[in-house]
């Protein structure tokens, strides 16, 4: 049998600790929450551990990064990979809701979780009766999701120095996500055509901001400074400018996948055209639109129907957006390197500029 990487072996220990904080949260000592609690394990399973896990690992693997010597140990690092499992589970309630918002149909290469079904077989028949399991059950189950985070903090990390800091970390990201997913819904309310208005660079950048930057790469990274006991907050205001920089990268390409990416690699479809998404394709679109394409653009965009998909997918290959997408990804990669360097001249001592770098090298020319 060959040895295990360093990366493979991580990513078992990380899994492991996600089996540990599964029974954890799982387990009842009477009957009461039985059912609920039997319930919740289903909900873990389903939603929690299937995905990259990039935001979870990046707490262990950037406290390795951070962290001094003698604040190496085995102990402590378990413990970055138990905060890094809260984002996970704050990840995967973020995804159930955003997907009913959004009437999603798969996730992870598999139907959402609202849309998860039992099957009936009768004992002498072979008639298969589809019977709806979850639904808006989800919302709950979401909840659940929530709530496991302050209950795994409260335990873990309880005695810790920064746990005041690390509650309100999540507070703060859990604010910032929800008042992002306000400023998406905004712009394209159900039962309504797109507020066209509302698709300009700032906007995007705003829901960028709130919805993804902050929770997906500011949270994981400044938690493992806190969990090393970086305290200076004039150094975490400099790196969460260089971790909003590479947010709205990822979410450029997240924009660009779902329209161009392989459903197969990336594990969903993408639904953004037809939800009417104010996405970085169609906020360039319309920098690029004549008043003919205009025309056709706002008449099919938000259309659920497949000649409607198709006619944006035609106009933004008319605009050559995809050649506009890698030359933007090349430039940005470039310029978060720069602000990575001059950071490094000036905060080299107290962060290390790998944590920076490391994420880059996650999410560039990515293809999922």
């Amino acid at each position: 049998m060959e040895a295990l990487s360093l990366q493979e072996m991580e990513l078992k220990m990380f899994d492991e600790t996600y089996e540990k904080l599964r029974k954890e949260l799982t387990s009842f000592d009477d009957d009461e929450l039985r059912d609920a609690k039997l319930w919740f394990d289903k909900v873990l399973q389903y939603n929690v551990p299937h995905g990259k896990k990039n935001r979870g690992l990046a707490v262990s693997q950037m406290f390795v990064l951070l962290a001094s010597k003698n604040d190496l140990t085995e102990e402590n690092i378990e413990l970055s990979r138990i905060v890094g499992w809260c984002i996970e589970f704050m990840h995967a309630n973020a995804l159930i809701i955003d997907d009913i918002m959004d009437q999603s149909v798969t996730r992870r290469s598999r139907p959402c979780w609202y849309r998860q079904v039992n099957y009936i077989f009768l004992r002498f028949s072979i008639t298969v009766y589809p019977k709806p399991n979850v639904g808006f059950m989800a919302l709950n189950d979401a909840m659940l999701l929530r709530s496991a985070i302050y209950e795994t903090i409260n335990k873990h990390c309880s005695g810790h120095p920064m746990q005041h800091k690390i509650l309100d970390m999540f507070l703060v990201a859990y604010q910032n996500s929800e008042y992002g997913q306000c400023l998406d819904g905004l712009t394209t309310q159900e039962g309504s055509k797109p507020d066209f208005s509302l698709f300009t660079a700032s906007r995007y950048a705003a829901i960028v901001k709130y919805k993804t930057s902050l929770y997906s790469f500011d949270l994981p990274v400044r938690l493992a400074m806190y969990l090393a006991e970086i305290t200076d907050e004039k150094v975490h205001e400099k790196v969460t400018v260089i971790l909003l920089r590479i947010g709205h990268l990822f979410q450029v390409q997240d924009d660009y996948l779902d329209c161009y990416g392989d459903p197969e690699v990336i594990g969903k479809i993408g639904t953004d055209i037809e939800n009417g998404k104010c996405s970085w394709l169609a906020v360039e679109a319309f920098k690029r639109l004549n008043c003919e394409q205009k025309k056709i653009f706002t008449e099919n965009y938000g259309i659920e129907t497949e000649d409607s998909v198709k006619i944006i997918k035609d106009i933004y290959n008319q605009l050559h957006l995809q050649n506009i997408f890698k030359e933007y990804e090349a430039k940005e990669f470039n310029e978060i390197c720069k602000m990575i360097e001059e950071f490094e001249k000036t905060n080299g001592k107290e962060v290390n500029a790998q944590v920076f770098f490391k994420l880059l090298d996650w999410i560039y020319k990515r293809e999922k």
